[in-house]
């Protein structure tokens, strides 16, 4: 999870977010593959993709956004 917080910092913190995530989706396979699924969605597509995924993990991902303030 310090990990997740740690790109969400880094994310918060660049100028542009998308280009940040861009940059890393190069490093990343994981972070390529997120930008791939999400690509053309709108918010509420997106948002079922992440709870999904949240869920697949274990994750509640209402809580998770809780603690981080969104």
């Amino acid at each position: 999870m310090n990990d997740l917080m740690s790109l969400i910092s880094m994310i918060r913190s660049a100028q542009n977010p998308q280009t940040f995530l861009q940059q890393q989706a190069q490093n990343n396979p994981m972070i390529a593959r997120a930008l791939q699924m999400t690509q053309g969605k709108s918010d509420d597509q997106i948002m079922n993709i992440a709870n999904s995924l949240a869920r697949e993990q274990g994750i509640d991902l209402a809580q998770f956004r809780q603690q981080l303030g969104i």
